[in-house]
């Protein structure tokens, strides 16, 4: 978790410090024009009244809200809860005794400018005639100069707070920034894009598939919202999802009934073969026989012939003995 000093309205204001020498210049330049019209006592006081009195008030009671810059302001209902801790410490005693020393320390060097005015008279825009419009000028530019070290010297005391009592302050009130601070200038929701973070969340371990299937989308879609033509149409996909998610399973006993005609159907083929080999010789037996030469059967008729005549001769002999 990063530290609240790296917050970038910190170092902004702080570097505010650097308007300080140019708006004491200022103030010389503008005491330097004429002689003192007033007397130095009184001038010394208007001085002090209206440069450091309203700032010193403003940081004792509503301190600058620092989350602005120049006429732009970030709305209090946008700051983050770490910036709302800082509000928070410029409310602490400790700024607030910071802003009376502050206030003495510029009651000081006003007194001190004063004196040594009259060295930069050659060096002055102004002409002697002006005094009046210098003072006033100075007056200004004194405030300014206040205003730009109150602020700063605010954020310094908000920077040397430790982490461990910025983590025990709660967070400023949203309802109650806008009539406990001095929020100047336009608010608006950001400014620069830095103004309101939104706070880190730690990352979430769940894991959530990066294409969900239709059939889910399907589902989420509202019935009220379809027309007929994209329900049927959804139901089309999500029938086709279906089928194509679906493993077809072949049950057990549909594959045996599958192999049971097979064995049958071999146990044909073997008895057609059986058949055919029983066949096959007897009908080589009747085509050698019919391929017989005529040569080959005279001695079988010759034969018969013989025979014949031996009964005929036997039948006459027994005829001629009776």
């Amino acid at each position: 978790m990063n530290s609240f000093r790296s917050e970038p309205f910190l170092w902004i204001h702080l570097a505010g410090l650097a308007v300080v020498p140019l708006s004491l210049l200022a103030v010389w330049l503008g005491l330097a024009a004429g002689d003192p019209v007033l007397p130095v006592g009184l001038e010394i006081a208007f001085l002090a009244i209206a440069g450091v009195v309203p700032v010193a008030w403003m940081q004792w009671q509503r301190p600058f809200d620092i989350f602005s810059l120049l006429v732009l302001a970030v709305r209090p209902d946008r700051l983050t809860p770490e910036q709302r801790k800082i509000l928070r410490l410029f409310k602490t005693l400790k700024i607030r005794i910071a802003a009376i020393a502050v206030a003495i320390l510029m009651v000081w060097a006003i007194w001190q400018i004063y004196r040594v005015a009259p060295l930069a008279a050659i060096a002055t825009p102004l002409s002697p005639r002006w005094h009046l419009l210098g003072l006033f000028g100075a007056a200004i530019a004194f405030g300014l100069g206040n205003l730009f070290l109150q602020v700063p010297v605010s954020v310094l005391g908000v920077l040397l707070t430790s982490d461990a009592r910025f983590a025990e302050i709660e967070p400023y009130e949203v309802e109650q920034i806008g009539r406990d601070f001095f929020v100047f200038g336009i608010r608006i929701p950001n400014l620069f894009a830095i103004a309101s973070l939104p706070e880190t969340t730690p990352p979430s371990t769940t894991t959530k598939p990066v294409n969900p299937p239709k059939a889910d989308i399907s589902k989420d879609i509202s019935t009220e919202e379809q027309t007929p033509v994209d329900a049927r149409e959804s139901e089309a996909e999500q029938q086709e999802i279906t089928s194509q998610e679906e493993i077809p399973q072949t049950p057990v006993n549909s594959l045996e009934n599958e192999e049971e005609p097979e064995d049958d159907n071999q146990q044909d083929r073997d008895t057609a073969v059986g058949e055919v080999m029983e066949a096959q010789p007897r009908e080589e037996e009747k085509t050698a026989a019919e391929n017989i030469s005529p040569e080959e059967n005279l001695p079988s008729e010759e034969a018969e012939n013989t025979a014949d005549v031996e009964e005929t001769r036997t039948d006459r002999e027994s005829s001629t003995h009776e």
